[in-house]
């Protein structure tokens, strides 16, 4: 693939891997309200994504919420220093 073809493949990519992808082009689902995340089907799991540590609300249909604190695919680590934060009294920022 070469010339214009392979310049407009490359722009998409750039607006897609960065982020520049006009809202209204894309379908996010609207229980992850901080990244564009694609409704279900297929349904995705947090290896499939980058974002880490998201806002998620009801009815989280890819279950990115499984404690149902409101935060999407924290690692165990990071669950455990928010709780022991909280019950510190500590921002549970990292």
């Amino acid at each position: 693939m070469t010339g214009p073809r392979l310049a407009a493949c490359l722009a998409l990519l750039a607006a897609v891997a960065c982020g520049s992808w006009p809202q209204a082009a894309r379908d996010c689902d609207a229980s992850y309200p901080g990244p564009c995340i694609w409704p279900a089907p297929p349904e995705l799991n947090c290896d499939d994504i980058v974002h880490r540590g998201f806002t998620v609300l009801p009815p989280d249909p890819h279950g990115f919420d499984l404690d149902g604190d409101g935060l999407g695919c924290l690692s165990p680590q990071e669950r455990a220093y928010r709780t022991e934060a909280t019950r510190a009294g500590r921002p549970a920022t990292l």
